[in-house]
């Protein structure tokens, strides 16, 4: 991936900022165009996450820092993790996977962001897994042939679609190993990268345009001069503004 300049991703940023949270992964990724945002929402959900966790790499460095609340006693945990340690292998976006359950097979492939952008419309939990799995599915069928219907199709096998989905694209579905410093309680913390880059990116951006409205205001540069200038002259120029 070919590092993005600050004014790049602070354009990515502005396009981001205004959609749904679940829409603001592609955003990130994505390019200016149609063309690019529906190669982003169509990658299998490992591959958008990895490449997320390479354009976090390239911004802010290897290291995450974060934050978890301890499920017994709620103290808040703080802990760094390596961005090497939480690279797995993601699945080919033309995989297809076959489950066979009470005589009927389904096939199907790995959800993208594509299908979750879909799925946010539901109001119910049932509904919205039902709506994944139906975006998923590219077949049906009976013990005889013939194709399956879908509204009959028992809830289990749904569920069991879903688990086969998180077992074989594991880069989507990262869980972290922690323990309590308070109370020595273990647990596994369930971590989003898509909403902790973004949470990132988020707070970078609202830095940076502090940044350039205080030096726009001390020297009168516009946003593209100081854009362009590097992370360690803007921090230079900024120290001598508040010396």
């Amino acid at each position: 991936m070919r590092a993005l300049s600050s004014k790049e991703l602070l354009d990515r940023w502005e396009r981001a900022v205004a959609r749904p949270p679940v829409e603001r992964s592609v955003a990130l990724l994505a390019a200016e165009g149609d063309g690019a945002w529906a190669e982003s929402a169509g990658m299998p959900l490992g591959q958008r996450d990895a490449t997320l966790l390479a354009l976090r790499v390239q911004v802010f460095g290897p290291e995450l820092n974060c934050l978890a609340a301890c499920p017994e006693c709620q103290t808040q945990v703080e802990f760094s993790v390596l961005a090497e340690y939480l690279r797995l292998p993601v699945v080919d976006a033309n995989r297809s996977l076959s489950i066979q359950r009470e005589g009927v097979t389904v096939t199907f492939r790995v959800l993208n962001t594509a299908d979750l952008i879909a799925a946010s419309t539901e109001t119910t939990l049932l509904a919205a897994r039902r709506s994944l799995f139906a975006r998923c599915l590219l077949s049906a069928l009976n013990e005889d042939g013939t194709e399956a219907d879908l509204a009959d199709i028992p809830d289990d096998l749904v569920k069991a679609v879903g688990d086969r989905i998180a077992e074989v694209d594991p880069q989507a579905d990262l869980v972290i190993a922690l323990r309590c410093p308070q109370c020595a309680g273990a647990w596994d913390e369930p971590f989003d990268l898509a909403a902790f880059v973004w949470q990132e990116v988020h707070a970078w951006a609202r830095r940076v345009l502090r940044e350039v409205h205080e030096m726009a205001s001390f020297y009168g540069w516009n946003e593209a001069e100081i854009l362009a200038l590097s992370p360690m002259r803007r921090h230079a120029y900024l120290e001598l503004i508040r010396a």
